[in-house]
């Protein structure tokens, strides 16, 4: 029922167990629960978490591009879907870094859980995987919720903001026909949506991304980079988004027939084109068109290479209009 465990010199660490490369998956909760799943032989997929969640069709812009605007915990929550749609019972717990008890059960709790095979989801600002741990249960396993390639786990004795355990294979798998006709009910909600959480949302979020990005070149130095580093980060999880939800539609599709089928696999040609073209580099890159401070294409990001983005978000709007009508097709013809 769950990995094997393995023993050696006073560590236990599952097999098994498999992070991944945040340039291929974005939302690091997501990412967390496929990962899990898959050590726990069930067939669930980042692009399914991604997609049934919603997060797939989301875009959410701060006024003032922070980098948390694509996190599915902030503005409209994209979570509790995904979780519902696991084939594993699951339970959050939050306990406070001072409480010395509740850290101590806690510990506790996992230790117990990597005992039964059952790896363990937690985080802060960002998610990751405790496969492992030493010293009692005082340190932990984990793949990293920002691994890079060639990274390799670390051990972790700090204290996370959040754990997630997972419990036992649900009595009855969920409704995979039904959550998708919510997954693509909630991505029309969200287009339509003008402000969630103090963030905009959907079409309004298109609309007002590139003032955001003009007004960046009025900012001092310090506070252009950070717009840019938010900027790059929310243009690379749209791209990878969407790739996500061409993937989730074209993985649903069988479930239904006829008009809503047909309109889905629209959806997700318009979704593809998306993330392959229009909004990337023929290398299907975007931080070519959207480069983090860091990086050698962004010491220098011009008005030029903002123009350029500009450009591309206003053909991108104008497909994901397409993808929205072909969904609320789809929702018609499953009504």
């Amino acid at each position: 029922m769950g990995a094997v465990v393995e023993r050696e010199a006073g560590k236990v660490c599952l097999q098994g167990v498999k992070g991944w490369f945040v340039g291929d998956q974005g939302s690091s909760v997501h990412a967390a629960q496929a990962s899990i799943m898959r050590a726990l032989g069930e067939d669930v997929t980042y692009a399914h978490q991604l997609g049934v969640s919603g997060l797939a069709f989301r875009l959410q812009v701060h006024g003032e591009l922070c980098p948390s605007s694509p996190h599915s915990a902030c503005g409209w929550g994209c979570i509790e879907r995904s979780l519902a749609a696991l084939p594993w019972t699951s339970r959050g717990l939050r306990v406070k870094a001072d409480d010395a008890a509740g850290v101590a059960e806690a510990r506790c709790e996992v230790v117990a859980s990597l005992e039964r095979g059952v790896p363990v989801q937690y985080g802060s600002e960002e998610d990751g995987v405790i496969f492992g741990y030493e010293q009692d249960g005082a340190a932990w396993h984990c793949h990293p919720p920002f691994p890079s390639k060639g990274r390799e786990p670390y051990v972790e004795t700090g204290w996370p903001w959040g754990l997630g355990f997972y419990g036992e294979p649900k009595a009855q798998a969920p409704d995979r026909r039904a959550l998708a006709i919510d997954a693509m009910r909630q991505a029309v909600a969200m287009a339509e949506a003008t402000e969630s959480g103090g963030y905009a949302i959907g079409f309004t979020a298109w609309d007002q991304w590139p003032g955001l990005l003009r007004r960046a070149a009025e900012l001092p130095d310090d506070q252009r980079r950070g717009r840019q580093q938010g900027n790059a980060w929310i243009y690379e999880c749209l791209v990878n988004g969407r790739a996500g939800a061409a993937e989730y539609l074209r993985e649903v599709v069988e479930l239904f027939g006829g008009v809503a089928a047909r309109a889905m696999e629209e959806a997700a040609g318009c979704y593809e084109r998306l993330s392959r073209s229009i909004l990337t580099t023929p290398e299907r890159c975007s931080v070519t068109v959207a480069p983090y401070p860091w990086m050698e294409a962004g010491k220098d990001w011009t008005d030029g290479m903002r123009a350029e983005q500009i450009e591309r978000l206003a053909a991108g709007r104008a497909v994901e209009h397409e993808a929205v009508v072909a969904l609320r097709r789809a929702l018609v013809g499953v009504a």
